[in-house]
Parts: C-alpha cells; structure tokens; sequence
C-alpha cells in the first residue's frame, strides 16, 4: 500500500534518464522532449506540444496519478490526495499513529503539515477497520463473561439539553466485561427492529445481557438470552448486582478520545469509533497497540 507504493514511485523517478538540450529534457523512455519553461511536452514524433496544464502522470504500477508539481499522490479508488512522504517520515507517523500521539504533537516532532498528518492518520485508520473486519468476535461466547449493552449520542451539548441537531449521531455499544471485546456501531434509530439484529448478530445465544430498561430490549429473554436490567433512573446499580459501568465507561473514553481531537466532522465519527475500538480490544497498551498495528499493516499491504 503506502510504504510500497513510496518505495516503487521513488524508484521510478530515480531511474528516469533526461538530459538538457536548449531549456528542454528529453526522456529517453518515452523520445518526448519536456519544455519546462512552457510547461509542456514536445513530441519529437509529431512536433505538437502535449499540455501539462494538470502536472499529472499515471504510476502504472500502483493505478495512481501522481500529482509532480505539489509532490503528492492521488488514489484513483477514492480521489483523494496522500502526501509523498519518504520512508523515514512514514515510518514516523505509523510510530505516532501506534502510540495515540495527538495531531499537533506529531506536528511539532515530525515537521510535517498539518494537513498531510490528517491524511496519513485517516489513511491508519482504514487499517484498524479492516483489522476488526477479519477478526470479528462473538461476544458472549464464554458463558463466564457478561455483556453490557447501551446507547449513546454524540453530538454536541446543547443549553439545558433541549432536542437534538443534524449532526448529533446515536452510537449502541457492547462489551464483553474482563475481555476488552467492544462493538460500537452507529445506528440511525435505537429501536427494537434496529437493535435487536445487532445483538443477534454478535452476541451468542444464552449469553448474559445486562442493560438499562430502555423498551428496545424487553424481548431479549423470548430471543433466547438471560437479561437483567438497571433503571437508572433510580440507582446506578440494582439491588441484584445489575449495572451497565463497563459500558458507561467506554462511552466517556471514546467521548473524550473525539473531544481531544478538537472537533470531529459527523461522517467521521465511524472512523474514530473504529480506531478506539482497535485500541481498546488490544490493550490500550501503546507499545502493545503500535506491534499490532504494524502486523496489520504488512497483512493489509499483501492483501493490495
């Protein structure tokens, strides 16, 4: 993926052979002559000039166009535009990235902008997704472990907490307690027709559910789980033992993980959401979390 696809590009660029002749470079690979002051391509075929208006070429190797003149690589699959970095700058921000570093301390330790951080970050994140994907767990499949359910909505807080905006987005959540195992997905609707096939999905049958008394889960026991429930409203805890902390105190994390990034745009919460979990499921640990991710990477690049 990226670390090859820098290595092939440079490679490239390096073996190119042009010599100058009256102001122009003449590419012996291609017999074209480049008039660099015009900014244009001469053919020695034809004699017509070829605009370079666009500065584009295509990397035929990696199916991207590289944009010559602002040095960065364009993605042919998603349009948009990866800082080229060289190697060293890259294995830089994968260390950041594996530790949680915020951006503007990757910023100030790596000199490299602000933008192209954010990029090469939203690019990591694809990898901890696709992590997940391939190693889906069942949560509940040892009947030891209990599972804490509960939603919640991010957004933006609101004077005495009258009604919801646009941009506020309700996340369900799961966790397996003592074994790190967390889903969090974001849902349109928090009802019972929305919830219930997720819970199907990823909880195994039997399992032990704890939650709130929110009326989206009255039926979890006719589905074929034992379910106990907290009303909060109440206590925080049932006389019975019942509470949802595990849960709860995954939403405060993931909460201040967004709020430390000083504003999140709403279609990019899926992705935060992806990368806490990641990090959460492996340990938390940073040295744990960044030889994980550098796994994940090398699988994610073969699998390219």
């Amino acid at each position: 993926m990226w670390i090859g696809t820098s290595m092939r590009l440079d490679t490239q660029l390096n073996s190119q052979q042009v010599y100058r002749s009256a102001g122009r470079q003449v590419s012996r690979s291609t017999g074209q002559q480049v008039d660099r002051s015009a900014g244009r391509q001469v053919s020695r075929t034809t004699g017509r000039q070829v605009s370079r208006s666009t500065c584009q070429q295509d990397d035929r190797s990696t199916g991207q166009q590289v944009d010559r003149s602002a040095g960065r690589q364009v993605s042919r699959t998603t349009g948009r535009q990866k800082s080229k970095l060289p190697l060293r700058k890259l294995m830089e921000l994968v260390y950041y990235f594996g530790i949680d570093l915020q951006i503007y301390e990757v910023e100030k330790l790596s000199d490299i902008s602000h933008v192209s951080v954010i990029e090469w970050f939203d690019q990591f994140r694809i990898v901890c997704k696709e992590s997940l994907t391939n190693d889906p767990v069942l949560l509940g499949s040892n009947s030891e472990h209990l599972i804490e359910i509960d939603e919640s909505l991010f957004g933006k807080k609101r004077k005495y907490h009258r009604g919801t905006g646009k941009q506020d987005t309700w996340v369900f959540g799961m966790v397996e307690k003592g074994s790190r195992k967390v889903i969090l997905q974001i849902v349109e609707k928090r009802d019972r027709k929305t919830l219930l096939p997720i819970i199907q999905e990823n909880v195994a049958e039997g399992a032990h559910i704890n939650s709130d008394c929110w009326a989206a889960y009255n039926t979890l026991e006719k589905e074929g789980f034992v379910h106990k429930t907290v009303n909060h409203s109440k206590e925080f805890k049932a006389q019975d033992g019942t509470c949802t902390n595990e849960i709860e105190g995954i939403w405060g994390l993931a909460k201040l993980k967004i709020k430390s990034m000083k504003g999140v745009r709403h279609e990019r919460i899926g992705d935060i959401l992806n990368e806490f979990c990641y990090r959460y499921r492996y340990g938390f640990s940073n040295g744990d979390v960044f030889h994980k991710f550098l796994k994940d990477i090398a699988i994610f690049n073969e699998k390219k």
